[in-house]
């Protein structure tokens, strides 16, 4: 396509300048001249004589008027294939209009000299020159441009030359939500601008031609003075106004009669620049109806209002055709911002809200809360229950939470088990209140999966959103940290940006900060002490995993990894038993082996077990084992922690050959009541004897699951009931 006048710049995935094409008849889709068509967006030569045939001369619209049930030829002139075959899809739909498709001005000029064109509707940059260069060439009939740029003085050019109107297109096609619209209203442009020259050049004549052209169209044409009177209405009153038109003529208020009174006022009035005018009328016969009024003011020399000269026609089909692409538009829209399995804004969706949101709370200087929810043991659902039973989780956990928001709040999932409320006007204790409220209430709900009774539980993080934010990820960067604190510290819990505001990455970077404290590790037969497990946690005491949480997030978990450890181990006990210490998968990988030398210098190193959290090895075993090996050789020894904690792998527990198997609390806690996990625990116990490795039993918290976990024959254990954690002195003896 070429440019004028700064037209859009041209997609390269779209532009199709130097295609060559010719002039394609294209018969309607139904009817008596039905023929093959041609595939959508390509043109090619078709002799027009096998369409309608040729008209001798070119027909004034009028004719065409009087004869709009039979077929109205388009000539559409457009060189890009995609703009070109998305008008002719939207020109098809009106059944009476054959669409004559071309590339060129070239080959618009062979479809007016053979074939019968009673519109044109023209891409202004044209391979071959611009679309006003047909205008000498079309003679009595309308164009309507269609054109990349909004620059009005191309407008202005456009009409002084003769357009009827124009259309500025745009890269998503929402111009042609406008198409039908525009091309009805030309086809009525141009009928009522022959109107105005034949009223104005013969005025003594008026009456007599405004009779006869209404004898030939399908419209109601009327003239009303000044003063109000109608002092012509044609007989199409009766068929579209249900009253006669004699009756208009000698009380113009009859025009009303059926019109709904709220369109009383805007139809009375002598309004000169209200040039168009769409309203209902309750017809006694055809029911509601939808007319349109284009009126054409006539002034005298002093500019005053001498009388109104109009043309009414039923546009209902229009409107109907109209809500429907609305609906449909409405509904695509629905599809694309919501998510299909829970029904609620999905990250586009929300994304759309947030910016909402943001723009009236800048307005008006109101808070803007967030929160990021997620379902407890939704992978343990999904493993237990299969993908349905999780799916029903999600919808049941979405139903309930829309049921307790107020209608401002948007709710919307993230993908996974993760869901986003947007909260206007909320501060975030508000917010905190409102989602411990959601917490309890879901917590409450049991929902029937097939057999069974399921209960979900949520942990939430809470913050305020970021009226900056370029992305979704930066809107729920705080309240994401909220909620991983939130698991850490035991889910089911709502945490507000509030906690996270006294822990942060310098404090853990400094470890004489950071408070130490112990927990013993009892053989099972006899209770004695056989270990301890030594732990670093926050400045302000908070949980190790919190502490491992905030790390992971700011990236910087081996640093912080590395000084906890060494922090650990100085601090701890100076007696003969083990020393359990956590240790990060990454900082494993990541240290080399004359870094451990160095922190195992003031400590046996038979003396030390390091602990790996097991769901974290997912993929590392085979890349871990030289480390671990390493490792070893300095004495030191590896267990795996949290084993059955939702994403247990054999794999790990064969290649990383553990000396230790420590149990996750979730295979502890209830053994003595459960039978289920009993089994469960009995393979366990037969596994580790295969593997050689000896078990620890965490969170045991009653005599009778102590007594069920001796029975079993495990090694040891630790929890409330052998000992709870107690806070260490440093060697110096300060704490």
């Amino acid at each position: 396509m070429g440019r004028f006048d700064g037209s859009r710049p041209v997609d390269p995935t779209r532009s199709t300048s130097n295609l060559e094409v010719r002039a394609v008849a294209v018969p309607p889709q139904s009817g008596e001249h039905d023929s093959p068509r041609s595939a959508e967006g390509e043109a090619q030569t078709v002799d027009c004589s096998k369409g309608r045939p040729p008209r001798p001369q070119l027909q004034g619209l009028s004719t065409l008027r009087r004869t709009w049930h039979q077929t109205v030829g388009v000539l559409l002139v457009e060189d890009d294939p995609v703009d070109r075959t998305a008008v002719e899809r939207v020109l098809r739909t009106v059944p009476q209009w054959q669409v004559f498709p071309v590339a060129d001005l070239a080959s618009a000029r062979e479809v007016l000299e053979g074939c019968g064109v009673d519109i044109v509707i023209a891409d202004l940059n044209l391979p071959d020159g611009v679309g006003f260069d047909l205008l000498p060439d079309i003679g009595d009939l309308p164009m309507v441009v269609l054109t990349g740029t909004g620059d009005e003085n191309v407008a202005v050019k456009a009409m002084k030359l003769g357009v009827v109107d124009y259309l500025v297109k745009d890269v998503d096609l929402t111009y042609l939500s406008t198409l039908l619209t525009t091309m009805q209203q030309a086809l009525l442009a141009w009928e009522q601008r022959r109107a105005e020259r034949e009223l104005i050049a013969s005025s003594h004549r008026a009456a007599e031609h405004l009779r006869e052209l209404a004898a030939r169209v399908d419209e109601l044409l009327w003239i009303r003075e000044a003063d109000g009177r109608y002092t012509f209405v044609s007989a199409m009153a009766q068929d579209l106004l249900g009253v006669p038109a004699e009756e208009i003529e000698r009380d113009g208020a009859a025009w009303l009669r059926y019109v709904p009174t709220q369109w009383h006022t805007r139809l009375v009035r002598q309004d000169e620049m209200e040039r168009t005018i769409d309203y209902q009328v309750d017809h006694p016969e055809l029911g509601k109806r939808w007319l349109q009024e284009t009126r054409m003011p006539v002034l005298d020399d002093q500019g005053r209002l001498v009388r109104t000269v109009g043309a009414t026609r039923d546009v209902t089909d229009l409107h109907r055709r109209e809500a429907v692409l609305r609906g449909e538009v409405a509904q695509l829209e629905g599809i694309a911002n919501h998510d299909p399995l829970t029904s609620v804004r999905n990250r586009v969706g929300l994304w759309q809200q947030f910016v909402r949101e943001r723009d009236r709370c800048q307005r008006t200087g109101g808070p803007l809360a967030v929160a990021v929810i997620d379902c407890d043991g939704f992978k343990k659902i999904n493993d237990l229950h299969g993908h349905d039973a999780g799916d029903a989780l999600l919808q049941h956990v979405a139903a309930v939470i829309q049921q307790h928001l107020r209608p401002t709040d948007v709710i919307g999932r993230m993908g996974g088990d993760e869901f986003v409320l947007l909260m206007p006007d909320t501060r975030v204790a508000e917010a905190i209140a409102a989602c411990e409220r959601i917490r309890t209430i879901v917590a409450d709900s049991p929902y029937a999966w097939r057999n069974h009774q399921l209960r979900a539980s949520l942990s939430i993080g809470v913050g305020p959103a970021p009226m900056l934010a370029k992305d979704l990820g930066e809107v729920i960067h705080g309240a994401d940290l909220s909620l991983l604190l939130s698991k850490a510290r035991g889910r089911n819990r709502v945490t507000g940006s509030a906690g996270t505001e006294t822990l942060s990455v310098g404090d853990l970077l400094r470890p004489q900060r950071q408070p130490v404290f112990a927990q013993p590790i009892r053989r099972l037969s006899d209770r004695q002490v056989v270990g301890q497990e030594v732990v670093c946690r926050g400045p302000g005491g908070e949980d190790a995993a919190i502490v491992t949480a905030v790390a992971k997030l700011h990236d910087q978990i081996v640093e912080v990894d590395l000084k906890r450890i060494a922090r650990a181990l100085a601090t701890a006990p100076r007696d003969h038993v083990l020393v359990h210490v956590d240790v990060q998968p990454a900082t494993v990988m990541h240290c080399r082996l004359d870094v451990w030398k160095r922190m195992l210098e003031d400590i046996d190193p038979t003396r030390v077990c390091f602990e790996l959290p097991e769901p974290q090895l997912i993929g590392l075993p085979v890349a871990m084992q030289p480390r671990l090996r390493e490792l070893r050789e300095l004495g030191v020894q590896i267990a795996l922690d949290d084993v059955g904690f939702g994403r247990s792998s054999l794999d790990s527990l064969i290649l990383l050959e553990p000396a230790m198997i420590k149990l996750s609390e979730g295979l502890v806690v209830g053994v003595s009541e459960d039978p289920l996990r009993f089994r469960g625990l009995v393979r366990i116990a037969a596994l580790a004897v295969s593997l050689e490795a000896m078990v620890v039993c965490t969170d045991i918290r009653t005599e009778q699951e102590f007594a069920t976990l001796q029975e079993l024959g495990f090694f040891a254990g630790q929890g409330p009931v052998l000992g709870d954690w107690e806070e260490l002195v440093n060697p110096n003896g300060s704490p």
